[in-house]
């Protein structure tokens, strides 16, 4: 079991636009962080990092801004309501189970906040851990909707990433897909892929995964060279 990881004052904002367990954030929220003084340096960084480009080429940061934001926060249009920044970063419990949660500072807080926790050593709750760090997959708890706890076997994140290194990661993937899809996205200085998918033109989901399968099975579908 991994050590609480340190996290930045920008993953804490990002948290804040998460909100309380259960709710959906809001895209005004987003941009507001994106604008706050304090976090100019992280922005500016994000920004120089994907070339000063989202879809526009060499946008001037306000404009990338705005399209950072549109590419997170548009719904991907399928069975529920679902964006990228919601289903990533803050999880999704509803009904049907607990949708995305792959960032580590929503674990973080949600073990504070008893919203949730990781199973160890119960393999009749969940057999499916997989962990090669930094990669984390393992079975959790969380509290539904209903207000019962609930298991999800497995999910995971990548211990090492903060909200800024996602949203990078995340964006350089649908930049390179450049389509409506799924690819698997080579990290950088890691020897692991995460799982991306492009739903109506926005972000839908970006995860970690040690043993990535394509669509079709095959393992040859990289971002890159889609």
């Amino acid at each position: 079991m991994p050590s609480l990881p340190e996290l930045t004052d920008f993953d804490r904002g990002v948290l804040r636009v998460c909100g309380d367990w259960g709710t959906h954030p809001d895209e005004e929220d987003f941009r507001i962080l994106l604008d706050c003084p304090r976090h100019q340096e992280v922005v500016k960084e994000v920004y120089d990092k994907l070339d000063h480009q989202v879809i526009t080429p060499n946008s001037d940061l306000e404009l990338f801004k705005d399209e950072l934001a549109k590419i997170w926060f548009t719904n991907s249009g399928i069975e529920k309501e679902t964006i990228g920044f919601g289903h990533i970063f803050c999880g999704e419990p509803d009904k049907m189970g607990l949708g995305g949660m792959h960032f580590v500072g929503r674990y973080v807080e949600a073990q504070e906040d008893k919203w949730a926790g990781a199973i160890w050593n119960n393999k009749s709750l969940c057999n499916k851990s997989d962990i090669k760090p930094p990669v984390y997959t393992f079975g959790m708890k969380y509290l539904g909707k209903d207000g019962k706890v609930k298991v999800k076997c497995p999910n995971g994140y990548a211990y090492n990433l903060h909200a800024d290194d996602i949203l990078i990661s995340a964006t350089k993937a649908f930049k390179e897909l450049g389509k409506d899809g799924m690819c698997l996205y080579k990290m950088e200085d890691d020897n692991y892929q995460s799982v991306f998918v492009r739903k109506n033109g926005a972000i839908l989901t970006f995860y970690p995964n040690l043993t990535p399968k394509c669509s079709d099975k095959s393992t040859n579908c990289s971002c890159s060279k889609s």
